[in-house]
Formats: structure tokens, sequence, C-alpha cells
């Protein structure tokens, strides 16, 4: 995991918890994904919500992962004619 993101940015707001995560690329955010799969179920077990945005272009291969999910929402860039 060691290089696959910068530092996570965290602001407590009206008691709620949010972490920021930035990715250099689609590929670093699958190495954190797998990196952390063991932990992932228990630690979403403990949050009541779970909120997540992806904005950019994921790779085609990070589109199929996230396929069957529901978090987190994806948004890309829009360019009107």
């Amino acid at each position: 995991m060691i290089g696959t993101t910068a530092r996570p940015t965290e602001r407590v707001d009206l008691g709620q918890q949010r972490k920021v995560w930035r990715w250099e690329d689609s590929e670093a955010a699958i190495e954190h994904a797998a990196n952390l799969a063991d932990l992932s179920a228990a630690v979403l077990a403990t949050v009541p919500v779970v909120h997540g945005e992806l904005i950019g272009e994921p790779s085609a291969e990070l589109r199929a992962n996230l396929a069957d999910r529901e978090v987190p929402q994806i948004f890309t860039a829009y360019a009107s004619m």
C-alpha cells in the first residue's frame, strides 16, 4: 500500500467523520482496495452510513470492479456542446 495514495485528509463536521482519499491513477485505487480487502467488511460494519464518490475517469478495469456496487458513485468530466 505504500505509495498508492496521498495522505488522507480528514474533516469533522456535525459529528460526522469524512475521509478524502486521492490516488495517482486507477491502478493505485485497485491496489489500495486489494490491500484492504480482508478488512473492508469488518470496518464498514462499524459505520451506519457509507457514502463514496469517485471523481475522474476510472479505467475500464476499475469501472468493471465497481459495476455491481452502489458505492462509490462515479462522477466524470462533462463537456457541453
